[in-house]
């Protein structure tokens, strides 16, 4: 049973680590601190079809998703902003300069796997890009297990599991597949237009 924090017989010490408390939380900033961060850009061009959307292709050679089709983007950096993180990647990774970019606005922010959070920005670009067919959906099936090391004897049972499933959109572009966060990110935007 909890005490009450306003009980008589609380002494001044006690509020002080309190007070202390509540100083660090205060000064704790970021309320997103313990997720890594990302931007990307659903980069658009007017085309007479309707807006278009640049996608790239992921090298072989990168760790995570390699050879994917995505969107431009990466982590943020020291003192960066969300949208600052997502013009800078599009720059070093497409060659396309701030100057080139308008932002339209963000996309509502999406978890990539635990502890990772990715803010996707629409903007304007100047040129014009290839056009991507309708999505479809698919369906994702997940198993969630504990690793080895966590103390499962303690669980109910001895084990924990969790078993789910969710459709998610996807499309086939030049025989190439958009899956994954960037065509859950371009299915958001499609609600928009």
């Amino acid at each position: 049973m909890s005490e009450k924090l306003d009980s008589p017989g609380r002494g001044r010490a006690e509020w002080g680590v309190m007070e202390e408390l509540a100083r660090r939380l205060a000064l704790s900033g970021d309320p997103f601190g313990r997720f890594l961060q990302a931007g990307v850009v659903v980069a658009l061009a007017e085309r007479p079809g309707g807006p278009a959307v640049l996608l790239e292709l992921r090298s072989r050679s990168l760790a995570r998703s390699p050879g994917e089709v995505g969107l431009p983007g990466g982590r943020l950096e020291a003192g960066e902003s969300a949208w600052e993180a997502a013009r800078r990647e599009l720059e070093e990774e497409l060659g396309i300069e701030a100057a080139q970019v308008r932002l339209l606005g963000p996309l509502p922010v999406f978890e990539r796997g635990r502890g990772e959070l990715v803010h996707p920005f629409v903007a304007l670009l100047q040129d014009p890009f290839t056009v991507s067919p309708g999505f479809r959906y698919a369906e994702i099936r997940e198993v969630i297990r504990l690793a080895g090391r966590f103390p499962s004897r303690h669980l109910p049972d001895g084990r924990w599991q969790r078993r789910g499933s969710r459709p998610t959109p996807y499309l086939v572009h030049e025989g190439r597949l958009v899956w994954g966060l960037a065509a859950e990110i371009l299915a958001v935007l499609a609600t928009f237009l």
